[in-house]
């Protein structure tokens, strides 16, 4: 079940699959893909230099 189709809105009320990628493998930086039922993206790049400011997801990241 899906119902948003705007990109790069959180989809917690819609069924989504997400998956994060640590290309690095130094379990402190990752990518964020996210995509619903109806092909809509959220994705997001976690840091750990935000980790100070209490928040690590960076969701104004887009991948290309």
């Amino acid at each position: 079940m899906a119902t948003e189709l705007r990109r790069d809105l959180q989809q917690n009320l819609d069924d989504y699959f997400s998956i994060a990628i640590d290309a690095t493998h130094d379990r402190r930086n990752a990518y964020v893909f996210q995509f619903n039922p109806l092909g809509t993206q959220f994705d997001g790049l976690i840091t750990e230099e935000k980790r100070a400011e209490e928040q690590d997801f960076d969701p104004g990241w887009d991948g290309v």
